[in-house]
């Protein structure tokens, strides 16, 4: 069944209904606001002003303990859309900071150093019910003069299963209650996390999972992130060794896209409890997992057990627990690196994944010869000899090159950076994620006798890696220029992208693309862009937000296609799939762009892919004509223009989007380096290939018909007096042909300056 529905009729469906309150409701400070809101529905309704000189933003949920799910969204300057569950995804997508746990507990932060700082102004805040019934909950807003302080809290009572060396055990942490030991055990894990919380500072609680290993396990203490958080709108599963359609992982806290972050950033920068960023249940979410070794009480390590004083002087030959628990918690919190450590050579500087790590980024080999390479960047090979290189593997970091800790400070590149452990036979578990400093408590090894319970260089470390407590400028986001994109490794495909004249921030996009069979067909979407993503409307009840067209204009929305498009220009050059070694891609391109896509009908051979777009530009001309023309009464088909420089004349690329005979949406390409009004020029049609089959050397080109055009200047009154005449058969139909016959077109894009 189909249901029709004009293209650009979708603009009026921006703002999508199924808002539960329908007006806009002030938020007072520290005034609740009780409503009900019923199940899987949601409003975007409410708003907060904030004014100059407002420290921090605090908005928090309050609700029953029901079958109820209602969590919170937040954006500055301009409403969120698409409030109702089946478009819940465009709320993700374009919320600056959410908190969407189990329940209806929920708290946001907002603080004037983070990703997306506070400003004062409108802040507009949604509330989404996922749950199966209604809830009646209450939503406050506070202005706070200064960022709160919070604690790392410790779990001491789970006792689920987590992952150790590769296998699931069952978290031990009796040896907290244990009557003799117990008290003295937990006042020293304390003491260790207020510590940390004096230096950093986290706004919201960072909860850390401590676990006592058994006597079978030779290990002193041991710490790792709960998880990898990162901001990717295209996840692809086989990046991590898996299979399956395509995820989103929108993550707009963190400080950059497709970069893995340690767990508790992602909290800290998204000022919202880990549950809250990632949802699930809250009561054991935790952001940091510690395994201390509980046999030194019973069997000591070289004599030397557990000293839990608060004093800082552990007896010669003890372990200082507080040190010790500081030590391996900061690794938890984002002093890690993402590269195997073996020693075997086949495995040593192997990168884990696809993406780049917050750590691994500052990381330096400094051979001696002058150079000063990134490590990331390098080869395996060459990382296995940076890796156990000794001092000229260094930490490069902003933070810690300016630190007043760093003895080198003020010597340059590369003599300030900080030396890290590479030892010439590689030690897992220690190289590169470590200092080579013995005054530094993040040094490889721990000793006896001795209490070092200062951060010294973790602190700018862990600045460098996401924790800075510093106010940030507001954050500029990209804005495309209109026109072509293509991915050099899927040329024949692209997109032809143009703001809408006359509305504002408004964009329509054509997918031109191949089917199965290698023949040409189109697709379209419309929408905004927002924070540097173009966000096309998604129909509310089909989901679809890249749709297909019919030939009297209206959309296809047959039951059981997906169609849907996101184009996100923020670092795209840090993505994946723009640093897939494949040549000559723009990398430096400030227009470049990450662009996700899906197009399954249940029988397509390639229903998803994340390509790297670069502009298609034909260099600087003195007339450019540059735009997307359609009929303001004829619709279903339409007309794109590229001027390009040309030696002979006036140079022009069109490409025709029009129905063939069956009424499927097709296209054809003209090409002229001498541009003429009204001579007839031929139509090519390209047999193609499917969106993720190999790329052919080469495209082969069939004539299909005729296009004349008379294009007039898109700055004056939408290029009024155009038009055009085709005479197409696709595939070289001579029945089902598509002609028009003078027809007037007008320019529908921002025309460029």
């Amino acid at each position: 069944m189909r249901r029709p529905g004009r293209v650009l009729a979708a603009i009026a469906g921006v703002l999508f209904g199924g808002s539960v309150l329908a007006q806009t409701i002030v938020l007072e400070d520290g005034v609740g606001a009780r409503f009900t809101i019923p199940s899987e529905a949601g409003t975007g309704d409410f708003v907060v002003d904030v004014p100059e000189g407002t420290g921090a933003l605090q908005v928090t949920l309050e609700g029953p303990d029901n079958a109820a799910d209602v969590d919170i969204y937040l954006r500055h300057g301009s409403p969120l859309r698409g409030f109702g569950v089946s478009d819940l995804l465009s709320v993700l997508e374009e919320s600056q900071y959410f908190s969407q746990s189990f329940g209806n507990q929920e708290s946001i932060v907002v603080t004037r150093f983070g990703s997306v700082p506070l400003r004062s102004g409108r802040w507009h805040v949604g509330v989404q019910n996922l749950g199966s019934v209604s809830a009646e909950v209450t939503l406050t807003a506070r202005l706070l003069s200064a960022a709160p302080v919070a604690d790392l809290e410790v779990l001491y009572d789970y006792s689920g299963q987590v992952e150790f060396d590769g296998e699931s055990i069952t978290c031990n942490t009796a040896p907290w209650r244990d009557a003799t030991l117990g008290a003295q055990r937990t006042a020293a894990m304390n003491r260790a996390m207020e510590l940390i919380r004096d230096a950093l500072k986290p706004v919201v609680p960072i909860r850390v999972l401590a676990c006592w290993l058994t006597q079978e396990e030779d290990v002193l203490a041991s710490a790792r992130s709960s998880d990898l958080m990162f901001h990717d709108l295209g996840v692809d599963p086989a990046r991590f060794g898996g299979t399956g359609r395509l995820a989103t992982s929108p993550l707009p806290m963190l400080p950059e896209r497709y970069t893995f972050f340690a767990s508790a950033v992602a909290s800290n920068r998204g000022g919202a409890s880990r549950c809250g960023i990632v949802g699930g249940e809250c009561e054991d979410a935790h952001d940091v997992v510690a395994f201390i070794g509980a046999n030194l009480d019973e069997n000591p390590v070289n004599g030397g057990r557990w000293y839990y004083g608060l004093d800082g002087n552990p007896p010669q030959g003890d372990f200082d627990f507080i040190s010790v628990m500081m030590h391996e918690v900061i690794h938890g919190l984002g002093f890690f690196g993402l590269i195997r450590i073996s020693e075997d050579p086949q495995v040593l500087g192997q990168r884990v994944f696809v993406y780049d790590d917050a750590y691994g980024k500052h990381v330096r080999w400094v051979p001696g010869d002058g150079s000063d390479r990134p490590i990331l960047s390098l080869s395996d090979a060459d990382r296995g000899m940076a890796l156990t290189s000794g001092f000229q593997l260094r930490f490069a970091g902003e933070r810690v090159r300016n630190s007043s800790l760093n003895p080198n400070r003020g010597f340059g590149a590369p003599q300030d950076y900080i030396n890290l452990y590479a030892p010439a036979t590689p030690n897992p578990g220690s190289t590169l994620s470590h200092f080579a400093s013995v005054r530094e408590l993040m040094y490889f090894a721990v000793s006896t006798g001795n209490a070092n319970r200062q951060l010294g260089l973790a602190k700018p470390l862990l600045e460098d890696v996401g924790w800075l407590r510093v106010e940030q400028a507001p954050r500029e986001f990209p804005m495309p220029t209109g026109g072509q994109y293509y991915d050099l490794a899927r040329s024949g495909h692209g997109i032809a992208m143009y703001p809408i004249a006359g509305l504002e921030n408004l964009w329509f996009l054509v997918f031109y693309t191949y089917d199965d069979a290698g023949k040409p067909e189109f697709y379209v979407a419309v929408g905004p862009v927002i924070d540097g993503v173009f966000l096309p409307v998604r129909d509310p009840v089909s989901g679809d937000s890249l749709l297909r067209t019919l030939p009297d204009g209206t959309v296809d929305f047959a039951a059981g296609f997906d169609g849907q498009v996101r184009v996100d220009f923020n670092e795209a050059a840090n993505s994946p799939v723009c640093n897939d070694g494949f040549p000559n891609r723009a990398l430096a391109d400030p227009q470049l762009a990450v662009m996700t896509w899906t197009i399954d009908d249940g029988q397509t051979q390639s229903p998803q892919g994340q390509w790297c777009m670069q502009p298609l530009t034909g260099g600087a001309v003195d007339d450019d004509r540059t735009n997307l023309f359609n009929s303001l009464t004829d619709p279903g088909w339409g007309l794109s223009t590229l001027s390009f420089a040309s030696s002979e004349g006036e140079g022009f690329a069109f490409q025709i989007y029009y129905p063939d005979g069956n009424g499927k949406p097709r296209w054809g390409l003209v090409t002229t380096g001498d541009y003429q009004a009204g001579v007839p020029l031929t139509v090519l049609q390209a047999q193609g290939y499917c969106r993720t089959c190999p790329k052919p050397d080469s495209l082969q080109f069939v004539p299909i018909g005729t296009l004349s055009v008379d294009i007039r200047d898109p700055r004056v009154d939408q290029a009024a007096g155009s038009s055009m005449s085709a005479d197409i058969g696709f595939d070289g139909a001579t029945t089902g042909r598509f002609q028009k016959t003078d027809s007037a077109i007008v320019a529908r894009a921002t025309p460029r300056p």
